[in-house]
């Protein structure tokens, strides 16, 4: 029997290895939907170069909130997100 103090090693020979790169590749997607009263709404799960290169853009193409803006919800800190002002 395997020391279960292991358990990550348990959990990859269960599941496999996670951290692969075909696997990442193969569950990702981007779906971008607009909504019925013109809003957008934007779902996906990214590879790591592919997520870090959509942040910097939407930052670049972000501009920054003016003192009128209201402040942005507050995020998870585990949970890195872009968030952009709303339009007045």
């Amino acid at each position: 029997m395997k020391n279960p103090s292991n358990w990550k090693q348990l959990c990859d020979d269960r599941l496999g290895d996670v951290s692969s790169d075909d696997v990442v590749h193969e569950k990702r997607f981007l779906q971008l939907t607009k909504n019925l009263d013109g809003s957008w709404a934007l779902r996906g799960t990214l590879d790591k170069l592919t997520g870090e290169t959509l942040s910097t853009a939407l930052k670049a193409a972000t501009p920054l909130p003016g003192p009128d803006d209201a402040a942005p919800p507050v995020n998870d800190a585990t949970t890195p997100s872009v968030t952009t002002p709303p339009n007045p």
